[in-house]
């Protein structure tokens, strides 16, 4: 007798294109069921290494644009976009992209400018528009970057269908994360704002955000992901991943390495399969 489904549920692999173990990693996870979306960098010179199967997949997950504006390299020029960028021609790093976002140091014009040339460049290789727009460390939810990506939606997305990603969590389900309240409310506190924003501007958003956890103690991955499953909303819910094959790249260009591999490990494992069963949960899209 078949169970009657209590969740559809996105469950979103980040990162795709970071580097080829961890793109690698996802695709077989895409591949198997095990995920239902995945966010694509485009500004490293090998994302598209592992990238072409993926449109194959494109009716079976969601495949968005990982919108990148920090650790790593712009695909516009330093003279087109200076206030996003270091001495040395670089995305400046997460700490220090934060401080000029609240001095209001970012222009919103360079914000769109590099915006335009991520989404094109994902357009280009893809041959269809962004299934959803998230970023690389949430900033497209912080003071500028926020408002500016709202009229480069408009701009670029209008008649589309498509949703912006928002990591709110409403107080009462971040208290029942128990130890992992106070990674959850800092990041949750600019999502709110920007699922008001965007639902202000009728852009489609996921309804609930998990997977925020204490990315030093990856072991409990598993234990906060059915904790993540029990707590996500029951249509449209996203549950964040970072999942991957850990190899020299990947090192030299950010520090979560080991974690993901016991992401990867712990989603790829057969069992899963019966968690989904068990708590009548199925890996969907957006709908």
């Amino acid at each position: 007798m078949a169970i009657s489904l209590e969740k559809e549920i996105i469950i979103c692999a980040d990162d795709f294109g970071i580097s080829p173990g961890v793109s690698k990693g996802i695709l077989k996870l895409a591949e198997n069921n095990k995920i239902s979306a995945t966010s694509v960098m485009v500004c490293f010179n090998d994302w598209k290494q592992e990238a072409k199967p993926l449109i194959n997949l494109k009716k079976q997950i969601d495949i968005g644009l990982h919108f990148t504006l920090t650790g790593a390299v712009p695909l516009s020029s330093p003279q087109e976009i200076p206030s996003l960028v270091n001495a040395y021609g670089e995305l400046a790093s997460l700490g220090q992209f934060i401080k000029k976002c609240f001095l209001r140091n970012i222009n919103s014009e360079d914000v769109k400018r590099e915006f335009y040339k991520q989404f094109d460049s994902f357009v280009e290789f893809f041959g269809f528009t962004p299934h959803y727009v998230d970023g690389h460390h949430n900033v497209h939810q912080y003071p500028v970057v926020n408002e500016a990506l709202v009229e480069a939606f408009k701009e670029k997305l209008d008649g589309q269908k498509f949703y912006a990603r928002n990591t709110s969590v409403p107080l009462n389900k971040a208290f029942r994360q128990g130890g992992n309240f106070l990674k959850i409310f800092p990041i949750s506190l600019w999502g709110t704002p920007y699922k008001d924003l965007l639902e202000i501007n009728e852009i489609s958003t996921n309804s609930s955000f998990m997977g925020i956890y204490d990315w030093r103690r990856p072991e409990l991955f598993g234990q906060n992901f059915k904790r993540f499953l029990r707590a996500s909303s029951k249509k449209n819910g996203i549950i964040m991943t970072h999942p991957g094959i850990p190899d020299d790249i990947l090192r030299k260009r950010d520090v979560y390495n080991d974690g993901r591999k016991m992401e990867f490990n712990f989603l790829n494992e057969t069992n899963i399969e019966n968690i989904f069963e068990s708590m009548k949960i199925i890996p969907s899209k957006f709908s």
